[in-house]
């Protein structure tokens, strides 16, 4: 018996220690992170697309996806797929933007790599998108936000 005595104080411990992290440490920040990224999420959903586009993936991430350091960044992307051409692609989304929805961003996707600032490097080009050689005009829908870390772990 006196070799179980040690075992409910370790519990106690465990519990408590489990307390702060959910309560008062990173893990309420990744809560709330994720809160942050649905409501992106939402914002991209909300856009009325032209008719004539389909869409092909979505995609979101939190964390470090450009550079290095100590920022949180979010981005949420629709791949979308167009028969029309492109300016009348631009046509639509440069009426369909306004207010809140000024954060999000329309980029073709082309052969060249995207400026890394604004999407993740795991995310810009065709070839990480995945896309083959028979889509030839595929577009971006989204947003991408860099922040000031807090404290989320995958922010560090």
């Amino acid at each position: 018996m006196k070799g179980n005595a040690g075992i409910p104080i370790l519990l106690l411990f465990c519990a408590f220690v489990l307390w702060v992290l959910c309560c008062s440490g990173p893990c309420t920040d990744m809560v709330a992170n994720n809160i942050r990224l649905n409501g992106y999420q939402d914002l991209v959903q909300s856009v009325e697309h032209p008719a004539d586009t389909r869409l092909l993936r979505k995609e979101k991430a939190v964390g470090i996806l450009v550079g290095c350091g100590n920022h949180c960044d979010f981005f949420v992307a629709e791949l979308r797929e167009f028969d029309s051409s492109w300016e009348e692609v631009q046509s639509h989304y440069g009426t369909e933007l306004i207010s809140e929805k000024d954060l999000v961003r329309v980029v073709l996707l082309d052969d060249r790599k995207l400026y890394t600032a604004q999407v993740p490097h795991r995310l810009n080009s065709r070839k990480e998108w995945r896309v083959g050689p028979t889509k030839t005009n595929v577009y971006l829908v989204y947003i991408f936000i860099s922040d000031v870390a807090n404290r989320d772990i995958r922010c560090h």
